[in-house]
């Protein structure tokens, strides 16, 4: 049986029978049903914003921030569109009304969320979205959490730029040291870089932050031990909330862990600094004296930086090539 289209809508709901007004992202692959659904919610008094498939969802839903979903689930059965938006929007209380077509089946995950199937009328259509919606509003912590993940997200930018726009090689890893210090909230950072003339297993303290180069001068560089090496070996981030606990600590003479002197270190995190071909330029690492002071944000703004001065280290590298002179071939002050 062909799809039931809306007709032309009737005329708006008479004075004393008005609904709230409503913010509405309407999801729908088709045009034509498209355009006929939109001019309903319109009529009801909505603003309705319209997306055609899942990346034009995505887009408007974060920017718009609606009262209610209105999605066709044919326009997002093959992709969790409505996973997705709801965590993009998690802060946020928004109402979802799945359209749907005779016997589609509905994800297991979507059970809760209310369904219309067609052919539906215009007052059907628009009692399900008046049910649904809750007024857009978000706690005080939610928005706080909200501004600090923009002002993240700008900070990050920021530092893309700048790194991007610097050649030097030192220069350009003490500025993503520095940021990724701030960030993260640590009390030091170091980049240590693997060099290509170091011997087997020893790395390079390149750039400091956040505590004086003459702390580490009498240590000598870091060995590649079971702490330090998934690290250096480009397999995955370490973090810990007490360093001093962890099974790995500790096991390698002739300190077996932080030698007498060493800056107290508790908290713990290191990521690596990769290139999209897998070359593992070295690793950004982060202490603070105090335990579990690194959280999973902490963690994935590292993790930004880190892949931000890969990139950056690409690029001087490609620099130095055409110039003839090697990169990373002067330690830096700290």
């Amino acid at each position: 049986m062909p799809v039931a289209v809306p007709p032309s809508p009737p005329a708006p709901t008479p004075a004393g029978a008005q609904r709230q007004r409503l913010r509405v992202l309407l999801v729908d692959a088709d045009p034509a049903r498209r355009n006929a659904e939109r001019r309903w919610l319109e009529s009801g008094g909505h603003e309705v914003h319209v997306a055609a498939d899942v990346a034009q969802a995505l887009a408007l839903g974060t920017a718009v921030i609606p009262s209610v979903l209105v999605a066709d689930v044919a326009a997002c059965y093959s992709a969790p569109l409505v996973e997705r938006l709801l965590e993009e929007l998690a802060v946020f209380e928004i109402g979802v009304v799945l359209l749907l077509e005779g016997e589609t089946p509905v994800p297991e995950a979507w059970a809760d969320y209310v369904q219309v199937r067609r052919p539906f009328t215009r007052e059907q259509l628009l009692e399900c979205v008046a049910r649904t919606a809750r007024p857009i509003r978000a706690s005080g912590s939610a928005l706080r959490r909200e501004r600090q993940r923009r002002e993240e997200a700008e900070t990050l930018l920021g530092i893309a730029l700048d790194l991007t726009s610097r050649v030097e090689l030192h220069e350009l890893l003490q500025r993503a040291t520095d940021a990724a210090r701030e960030l993260t909230g640590a009390a030091y950072a170091a980049f240590f870089y693997n060099c290509q003339d170091e011997q087997r297993g020893h790395y390079r303290l390149y750039t400091l932050s956040g505590a004086p180069r003459e702390a580490f001068d009498c240590f000598g560089m870091p060995r590649n031990t079971p702490l330090f090496a998934p690290t250096f070996a480009g397999e995955r981030i370490v973090r810990s909330d007490d360093v001093l606990r962890e099974p790995l600590y500790g096991r390698l003479p002739p300190h077996h862990g932080m030698p007498a002197g060493h800056l107290p270190v508790r908290s713990y995190l290191a990521v690596p600094v990769v290139s999209r071909s897998r070359e593992v330029f070295g690793g950004l690492f982060f202490g603070h004296p105090e335990p579990a002071m690194f959280t999973q944000r902490a963690e994935r703004l590292a993790v930004a930086v880190a892949a931000q001065a890969a990139v950056a280290i690409g690029n001087s590298r490609r620099l130095a090539a055409l110039r003839g002179t090697p990169a990373g071939n002067r330690e830096g002050s700290g």
